[in-house]
């Protein structure tokens, strides 16, 4: 599974939330253990794949669902912000009625 997460979270300070969320997981495998992996560093945000083993094909949805709600409790208990869009306003001279062409 992906999740993208804002670039002012350290990618160290981030595997180490992510990955203290499985550990509590009922339904995923303990071993092997779950693992973090950045996937890639885009303009949105850093991508990770967080990696886990489901015991049985039928439980991997259910496995998926436990392992996004862990992960996201463990985001917000530690103040992470997800990504979002931003807009830069740079000193830009403004523009007037006056400076329209007629």
């Amino acid at each position: 599974m992906n999740i993208t997460l804002d670039h002012v979270l350290p990618i160290e300070k981030a595997r180490n939330i992510m990955l203290s969320a499985p550990s509590r997981a009922q339904l995923i495998q303990q071993e092997p253990k779950p693992d973090i992996r950045v996937q890639s560093y885009e303009e949105n945000g850093i991508c990770y794949t967080v990696r886990y083993w489901v015991p049985k094909f039928e439980l991997a949805v259910a496995c998926r669902d436990e392992a996004f709600s862990l992960i996201d409790g463990a985001l917000r208990d530690a103040g992470s912000i997800a990504p979002y869009r931003r807009i830069q306003l740079v000193n830009a001279p403004l523009r007037t009625d006056s400076d329209q062409p007629d």
